[in-house]
């Protein structure tokens, strides 16, 4: 390799308009992903341009030890990134409390930014960037920098000991083979991980480190004349820009692929943008530097807007230019007042911004104050009314009780709780701790199914309290009863996992828990089996990972025969149990919505009094999505014939449609009714929902003689 050096350190600022070209394409993703489905790849630029200004800014530059250099280096960063950040995040961190009561993961997440491990923090707790919950989050964007921050906690250390700013041409050759090394096993590394794990792929250092080294690499190899940057920099930047903005258009199915060529496509085009051309005359125009210098800024405060803006107003076409003048004007101020002065002032012992310093963990204890607070008062401040309009009074414990109180995830009095009975692997001695005890009771109510079946704690509490039912509740998060064979995309391919169900879980549950139900002190004995049909076979208003079917012979199928499968395996259930006189019932689908509007629905409902919102996110439709299975519309909805048919055909079957009882109109049914939600998060009910369930479920087993003395 020859390497002549030619530095010049010259500033860039064709690199602020490269800035101002990514922060507008991660805006524009952030309001609408579907416009630019892959603009958040903006961020990826953001890594390799960091990369080529500090190792920029750092050639060549004499240092009287190493102590002097790395503290030189870090009060920099510091300068750079912490009085802005801090200036958004305790604002906004007040605001965010005061919408979300159960405003704990924001705050810690704001918290965790100040200190450069809020990537750490979302990665612990398995957050899917690209899901809806992590949009109500005001703090999800701040990962990015945190990322940044750790790859400077170690790269200053080796650009020293590799003597890069020595001057000698060796000393940057060490330097460069160093970051090649360690930059390709950073990339195999996120090659490899990103489908196995992609969180870990999107929020970890080691996984993103090539991306900030492309930009340093870039850097080294720009100011060296050799035949290889000599014939980058013969390249028409304005293709290259071209070919990036065709890549913000791309799918999110092509991240890997697309992160990848972002980076690759970024290091190209900062060694063409040459004087003289058109594409770098068009990034130095006044008005593209002017966002590219307040790049970040913009980058910090449009999230918070945007976040804020989900909580309450939404993001419509009416609200659009609002918030970007909103975003425009808080980045200005924060430019301006914050950003810019602590930048280029010296700071030196005893002066104002030596002591301004202090406040960042000034700050940070009242962070953890406010979340102090939030703890210890959550359950009175809660309680206080937060709406009042004429006679009409809401209280927040109202609206989601489900969130504030953890006594409703428990029958009360009794050891049937969340804590008990939801995954147990020991199904014979969890069936002690998730029957309830009253040896009064003539009437068994046992409660069969996944997670649904676990959010229907309070059903069974109504139950239970009435002195006539011992309830007995067991749920096993995505399996679906009676079992099928599957996987979902977050296990390994292996039908050993297939069969899990069969070690613990649904099939033990049935094996052990008839033996109770088969006691013959109970007069009438109902199984309701309640299911998440939406997760398996209809699709939820937003997935996690999907699944793949398998029949008995191991062999692939689809979602409508793996229904059908299930429906065949349920008939024989309910014959079987109707030769023990046992009564079966079973729940259709629930409705589906965001994971966040549990909270944004209810202000969207106080807010359209005054303006015109968007409730898209606020209501479901049930019977389009019971007419679709793998996006296919169908004639008819399988699931709920199917079980039609079953009640039919055996006495001792029902068909329980909840829609019918939460939906006011099917086709817009609403997860907030203008008093309370019917789902906790989306996917599962409320103890609102469990309750009218109740009251509609004494009346049909009445009505079809399964219970009887009520």
């Amino acid at each position: 390799m020859s390497i002549k050096s030619t530095i010049n350190n010259s500033y860039r600022n064709d690199l602020d308009g490269l800035r101002a070209l990514a922060v507008v394409a991660v805006l524009i993703n952030h309001f609408n992903k579907n416009i630019l489905e892959s603009g958040y790849l903006g961020v990826d630029i953001f890594f390799v341009i960091s990369g080529y200004v500090i190792t920029s800014s750092l050639d060549n530059k004499k240092f009287e030890g190493f102590i002097l250099f790395i503290s030189s280096f870090y009060q920099r960063r510091i300068k750079r990134l912490l009085p802005a950040l801090i200036f958004y995040v305790f604002p906004v961190s007040l605001l965010i409390w005061l919408l979300d009561p159960s405003a704990k993961e924001s705050l810690l997440t704001g918290i965790s930014s100040i200190f450069g491990v809020s990537n750490l923090y979302l990665y612990s707790n398995s957050v899917d960037y690209f899901a809806t919950t992590t949009e109500l989050n005001p703090f999800t964007h701040t990962w990015s920098l945190a990322l940044e921050e750790q790859f400077y906690l170690f790269f200053p250390i080796l650009l020293w000991f590799s003597n890069f700013n020595s001057g000698q041409l060796k000393s940057k050759r060490n330097f460069l083979v160093i970051l090649l090394m360690l930059s390709t096993l950073s990339l195999l590394s996120f090659i490899y991980i990103y489908d196995k794990n992609q969180p870990a792929g999107y929020f970890l250092m080691p996984f993103r480190f090539w991306e900030i080294a492309f930009g340093s690499i870039s850097y080294i190899f720009y100011n060296q004349k050799n035949y290889f940057s000599e014939k980058l920099k013969k390249i028409n930047p304005s293709l290259v820009v071209i070919i990036i903005v065709a890549i913000f258009f791309s799918p999110i199915s092509f991240a890997k692929i697309s992160t990848f060529s972002i980076v690759f496509l970024t290091s190209i085009l900062m060694f063409s943008l040459r004087d003289g051309t058109l594409m770098s005359k068009f990034l130095k125009r006044k008005e593209i530097l002017f966002i590219g210098k307040r790049s970040y800024s913009i980058y910090l405060w449009h999230w918070g807007v945007l976040s804020l803006s989900r909580w309450t107003v939404g993001i419509i076409w009416w609200t659009v230019p609002f918030q970007i003048i909103l975003i425009m004007l808080l980045s200005i101020f924060s430019y301006k007042y914050i950003e810019k002065p602590f930048r280029n002032k010296e700071i030196k012992k005893g002066d104002i911004g030596f002591r301004s310093y202090f406040i960042i963990p000034f700050t940070s204890l009242l962070l953890i104050i406010i979340i102090a607070i939030q703890f210890i008062l959550t359950k009175y401040i809660n309680r206080g009314r937060i709406y009042l309009e004429g006679s009409k009074k809401v209280f927040i414990n109202e609206i989601n009780p489900d969130r504030n109180f953890s006594q409703i995830n428990e029958i009360k009095n009794t050891s049937v709780n969340i804590n008990n009975c939801v995954n147990p692997i020991d199904v014979k001695k969890a069936l002690e701790k998730c029957l309830t005890k009253n040896f009064d009771a003539k009437n068994l109510i046992a409660i069969f199914g996944d997670s649904i079946s676990g959010s229907l704690l309070k059903l069974g509490d109504a139950f239970y309290q009435t002195g006539k039912f011992n309830v007995m509740n067991i749920s096993y998060n995505t399996q679906i009863f009676p079992k099928i064979k599957y996987i979902n995309s977050k296990q390994k391919e292996s039908f050993s996992l297939i069969d899990k169900s069969g070690i613990y879980g649904q099939k033990r549950l049935v094996e052990f828990a008839l033996k109770e139900i088969n006691k013959e002190r109970y007069h009438n004995k109902v199984i309701l089996v309640a299911n998440d049909f939406n997760l398996y076979f209809y699709g939820r208003r937003e997935n996690s990972f999907t699944f793949n079917f398998y029949d008995e012979g191991n062999n692939s199928i689809s979602k409508r025969v793996a229904l059908e499968q299930w429906l065949f395996k349920l008939k024989d259930f309910v014959k079987e149990m109707n030769k023990k006189n046992i009564k079966v019932i079973v729940l259709g689908s629930m409705p589906s919505f965001p994971n966040g509007s549990k909270y944004t629905c209810f202000y969207r409902d106080l807010l359209s009094n005054y303006l015109p919102l968007n409730f898209n996110d606020c209501v479901d439709d049930v019977i389009s999505r019971r007419h679709k299975i793998d996006g296919l519309k169908l004639k008819k909805d399988i699931l709920s014939e199917g079980l039609r048919e079953i009640s039919n055909l055996n006495d001792n079957f029902i068909y329980f449609d909840p829609t019918n009882v939460l939906c006011q109109e099917k086709s817009e049914c609403k997860v907030y009714d203008g008093e309370k939600l019917i789902s906790i998060d989306g996917s599962h009910y409320s103890n609102n929902a469990a309750l009218k369930l109740y009251d509609a479920l004494i009346k049909e087993l009445t009505k079809k003689n399964f219970i009887s003395n009520f």
